[in-house]
């Protein structure tokens, strides 16, 4: 019978064993050798007791270093194995031409087989006339696609994504239906990739109405995010511009100023609306949000502005959406300092007139103190300030969009000289271009407007506009860049709108030079090759200003307050003497909009065309004076030329008493 050991008895005999262990002198130690272990000759070795004994003899006798170094030798082996294949497939690799290395590359694909039957099917397809055949075709191709998982993955390829999405344009409705419910669900990841986008696009494109909604209720929440990525934001940019309505676009504002925030403020909204008993208003831009919801003014700003520095940092900078964005922000800016700046002047003419009412002011809480709204003023320009060089590189490509042009007049306004000059030697190649463009010509106004350095100015905006004169005045917006330089702000030609726009810039602090002077040199450049224009156009035909942009041009060059009189005088004396030479001038409506203009109160030349016109008039037989009254038109330019003469006006009452 066996008994078991106690721990007591095993713990003793371990304890023994230490012992004479550590007991052991340098002798014994060396007398051990083969018996040793690796780790009891490194417990000796730190104990300083190894002696004389011999390491090599250790290493022969001990199995577990016989198997270590085996495997260390198994395994030095098949890595040169592995090395040498490798440099053999290496020299057979480089031997090959470039098209078989294509070739073995694309063999890795996955589904390669099918992808060459469909794009042998696709050329097919392209060279085909017959819509029978078209349709056969197309169906060939997605009876090879059938797989959801084997579509998907060809999408991501660069050349059988083409395939699909031209197989996609030719479908038939109800295989439209089909592949937009397979693809659906990856339809955000096929935005994010950098070949799979063209899918999205295709399905954005040429999806039905129902099938649009249905993607961008997909994107709710996403916008933001996917709008920052470098291939996703062509996506979010083809159904913000193309397909999506107003209610759409304000839905896709509310998530870069923050979804939270907007809600906060509809709510606000909605219970105001509910005690007056009006409808529900949707907040479709940033200025009605803050001035619907003041309190959230400055985390909203903060949102937004954190999106236009990554923006400015990607190439979604170049889009219409973020365009729209980035306007909203200068606007808002904008029109905080210009309100700011009235208040603050206001406070200041209080403080004047009644000294200590001022405190009360403070305690009521308009401000926290007498220099706050100086502060915002500064706060709000240093921002604009610090985006503005950030766009610097992409000013070019902001030009094509109505919001975009506008962000480059804003550039113009809050640049220094230094700046200002860069921007122009940017635009100066595509000047001509520029200024007859919709969007874009207001570049050129707000250089006309702001730049102080008129030398510059000559030679890199008005030179090359001078160059193609009689091509850029047949356009009606380089016609417009035209007039600005000779009469800015006309408002013949620029509505209220774009003069409130421009007319913000008047008061930029890196303008120094008087606007008026500013004005009148770029006129002077100008003014002999409008004056040489329209005289020439004159002599031709007497009929010259019924066409509607001579009549315009003439108009705004007469009108100007920058343009010399004396350089006027050649064009009033040829119209003064078409007025009495041909019957049909005064009869034509544009021809007479202009005499009248320059008769009109308040004109630069009026007593100077009227007294050409008098002497003339005064010659006049009652026979002709009758005749004259008895056209509407002429009879109206008699009447004006009697206001400025007592002789001419008492001749009239004797000829023609009843039509004074």
């Amino acid at each position: 019978m066996t008994l078991k050991r106690s721990s007591t008895a095993t713990m003793q005999e371990s304890s023994i064993v230490k012992s004479n262990f550590k007991k052991t002198k340098l002798s014994d130690s060396a007398a051990l050798g083969s018996n040793l272990t690796s780790k009891e000759y490194s417990k000796l070795k730190k104990a300083g007791k190894t002696g004389n004994v011999n390491l090599n003899r250790i290493k022969a006798d001990n199995p577990i270093v016989k198997n270590n170094e085996k495997s260390a030798r198994e395994n030095d082996a098949h890595v040169e194995t592995e090395t040498s294949v490798k440099v053999f497939k290496k020299k057979v690799f480089d031997k090959l031409t470039k098209k078989q290395k294509k070739k073995l590359r694309e063999k890795r694909r996955l589904y390669y087989d099918e992808a060459i039957d469909i794009k042998q099917t696709w050329e097919l397809l392209r060279n085909e006339d017959d819509k029978k055949k078209k349709k056969e075709l197309t169906e060939s191709i997605w009876e090879k696609l059938s797989d959801k998982e084997k579509l998907l993955q060809l999408c991501y390829s660069h050349d059988t994504c083409r395939v699909i999405c031209w197989a996609y344009r030719c479908s038939s409705e109800d295989r439209k239906a089909k592949t937009f419910d397979t693809l659906f669900t990856s339809f955000e990841k096929l935005a994010t990739s950098r070949h799979a986008k063209h899918m999205a696009l295709t399905m954005v494109r040429h999806g039905s109405k129902s099938q649009r909604i249905k993607l961008m209720e997909s994107l709710t929440g996403k916008i933001r995010d996917l709008f920052l990525h470098c291939s996703a934001n062509d996506v979010v940019e083809e159904l913000y511009n193309c397909h999506a309505n107003e209610r759409q676009r304000a839905a896709m504002y509310h998530e870069i100023y923050s979804r939270y925030f907007v809600m906060k403020a509809q709510q606000e909204i909605q219970n105001a609306d509910d005690k007056s008993g009006t409808q529900k208003q949707q907040i479709k831009s940033l200025q009605m949000l803050l001035d619907k919801s003041p309190h959230l003014r400055s985390p909203v700003l903060s949102t937004v502005k954190a999106f236009i520095l990554k923006c400015v940092s990607t190439n979604s900078v170049r889009h219409s959406f973020a365009h729209k964005i980035i306007l909203e922000y200068f606007n808002v800016l904008q029109n905080s300092s210009s309100s700011t700046n009235k208040s603050a002047s206001s406070v200041e003419n209080e403080k004047e007139k009644e000294g200590d009412e001022r405190k009360n002011i403070t305690e009521e809480g308009l401000f926290e103190d007498g220099e706050q709204p100086a502060k915002q003023v500064q706060d709000g320009k240093a921002v604009i300030g610090e985006i503005v060089p950030l766009c610097r590189d992409w000013l070019i490509q902001m030009a094509h969009t109505p919001n975009g042009a506008k962000i480059v007049v804003y550039a113009l306004w809050y640049s220094d000289a230094k700046d200002r000059k860069a921007i122009l030697k940017m635009f100066k190649e595509k000047i001509v271009e520029i200024s007859q463009h919709e969007s874009a010509y207001l570049i050129i106004c707000a250089i006309l407007d702001c730049v102080d350095d008129t030398k510059l100015i000559n030679i890199s905006v008005l030179q090359p506009l001078l160059k193609q004169f009689s091509q850029i005045i047949t356009n009606t917006y380089g016609l417009r860049s035209v007039i600005y330089a000779i009469c800015p702000r006309y408002s013949l030609l620029f509505n209220a709108e774009i003069r409130e726009f421009l007319s913000l810039g008047d008061s930029n602090d890196n303008s120094r030079k008087p606007k008026e002077v500013r004005y009148k040199e770029c006129a002077q450049v100008m003014q002999l090759t409008v004056q040489q224009y329209l005289c020439s156009k004159l002599e031709e035909s007497s009929g010259a200003l019924e066409d509607k942009t001579n009549y315009q041009l003439t108009s705004a060059f007469l009108s100007s307050d920058y343009v010399e009189n004396s350089v006027k005088q050649p064009l009033l004396e040829k119209i003064s003497s078409l007025c009495f030479e041909t019957d049909e001038f005064l009869t034509s409506f544009l021809s007479y909009s202009v005499v009248k203009g320059i008769l009109k109160d308040g004109h630069p030349n009026r007593d100077e065309f009227a007294q050409m016109m008098l002497p003339k008039v005064n010659e006049f037989e009652k026979d002709v004076l009758k005749g004259w009254s008895e056209q509407s038109r002429k009879l109206n330019v008699l009447r004006i030329l009697a206001e400025k003469d007592e002789k001419f006006k008492r001749k009239l009452q004797t000829v023609i008493p009843d039509k004074l």
